[in-house]
């Protein structure tokens, strides 16, 4: 089946969990995880209690993480977001 046949409604959604991104920071999390993230998310197939935990090389707090993904996803996912 490829990816354009999938209903994602009628998929469940994944049980309670925490990710742990090494990279947290680098490329290829924003350009690829980070917006992939994000679409699961529109798509309401996160658990509520999903939570993210980045490692990175950039000393960064909560606040300065979340606008840094902000940022990239603004410029990765577009008008969507």
């Amino acid at each position: 089946m490829s990816l354009q046949q999938t209903n994602f409604a009628e998929a469940p959604k994944a049980p309670p969990n925490v990710m742990i991104i090494f990279g947290s920071t680098g490329d290829l999390t924003s350009r690829k995880l980070i917006p992939a993230l994000f679409h699961l998310f529109r798509a309401d197939l996160l658990p509520d209690t999903f939570a993210v935990v980045g490692i990175g090389r950039k000393p960064l707090n909560d606040q300065s993480f979340c606008k840094h993904l902000g940022k990239k996803i603004r410029e990765y996912v577009g008008d969507s977001f």
